[in-house]
């Protein structure tokens, strides 16, 4: 089951946690994985749960990526330990990569042909640099051989590539099948880059969470192999291929997102007032819907709005934990 509890208070949510972990414990040697998405939010909960309980000890508290494609190892043996995909490999991939690019600045090879890229990487960034632009602001960049801007510009390109992998995998499908889809001057070598770093790393066709929730499909008995439950903790926004993975998690085990929600009544249709404005010009049927209510839900709270509507509408149960404010402030 996927269960979304949501509260104007973290440590209220927090004490939440707390008791369920009091009433339902683990085994003896089971490890309990709280997820979080900072390290101070790791910290902060471990001295909370540790005062409430008087010991924290069998807890991990990893980030949902790397726990994600940890799940995809424990049921797909093929599945390497680590993604090929993580920013921090990326990275040193990258860097190879625009260093080729950044010596072959002087040469004019003939462009590689369109079709399937050389696996062994360099080939087609050499090819491109001169015979037809393509390169040539990663090449201006990067004129100069300065090692840190190389190692910067790598770092920076490691982290767009993690956010397209989570929020535009679109993108990346249409580039792996040599389509461009009109995104700036910008997109053409970033699609060649990343066809080339797909072709060297040898990626399967099938994503690894369709197979992985194809074979618990196939054998519901492969779900012995992942934990009792999950929890997710001060967690104020996920990409939402993640969110479709823990929703459909929830299928096989006891799934429990913690959501900080500053307003128990329903706020979805609240926008900052520019928002409203502008809809007002471009659709004015749909405008008078829109609510502008407390400024501060319309202009910061955007990102957990659309979240929580997301979560909501694919089916999560949900439990409230909300508490009423002291009226010592404005706010």
């Amino acid at each position: 089951m996927f269960t979304l509890i949501h509260g104007n208070r973290q440590d209220v949510l927090a004490a939440t946690l707390a008791q369920r972990l009091r009433d339902e414990p683990a085994a003896l040697f089971a490890e309990e994985v709280v997820l979080v998405q900072s390290e101070a939010m790791a910290r902060w909960l471990r001295l909370f749960l540790a005062e409430e309980l008087g010991v924290a000890a069998q807890i991990r508290f990893p980030f949902p990526a790397g726990y994600i494609w940890e799940l995809f190892g424990a049921v797909l043996p093929a599945i390497p330990r680590e993604s090929p995909l993580a920013t921090e490999r990326l990275h040193w991939r990258l860097l190879r990569l625009l260093g080729v690019a950044e010596q072959s600045q002087q040469k004019t090879v003939t462009p590689h042909p369109p079709g399937p890229l050389p696996g062994e990487g360099g080939d087609y960034l050499a090819s491109q640099s001169d015979a037809t632009g393509l390169w040539a602001p990663v090449i201006h960049y990067l004129n100069g051989g300065d090692l840190r801007r190389r190692d910067g510009l790598a770092r920076q390109l490691a982290a767009t590539f993690d956010r397209y992998l989570a929020f535009r995998p679109d993108w990346l499908e249409a580039w792996g099948q040599n389509r461009l889809l009109g995104l700036g001057m910008h997109e053409a070598w970033q699609a060649a880059l990343w066809r080339e770093l797909v072709a060297e790393l040898d990626l399967p066709d099938l994503h690894p969470r369709d197979a992985f929730f194809n074979a618990l499909a196939a054998d519901p008995t492969l779900a012995q192999r992942l934990p009792a439950r999950l929890q997710l903790f001060g967690i104020g926004n996920l990409p939402p291929a993640y969110l479709d993975i823990f929703r459909e998690l929830g299928r096989y085990l006891d799934v429990r997102l913690y959501l900080l929600d500053p307003c128990a009544e329903y706020w979805g249709d609240v926008v900052a007032s520019r928002d409203k404005a502008r809809a007002a010009l471009e659709t004015p049927d749909q405008a008078v819907y829109l609510d502008v209510g407390h400024p501060l839900l319309g202009s910061f709270g955007r990102l957990t709005r659309q979240f929580l509507d997301r979560a909501v509408e694919q089916g999560a149960e949900l439990e409230e934990a909300f508490v009423q404010p002291a009226s010592t402030h404005l706010l």
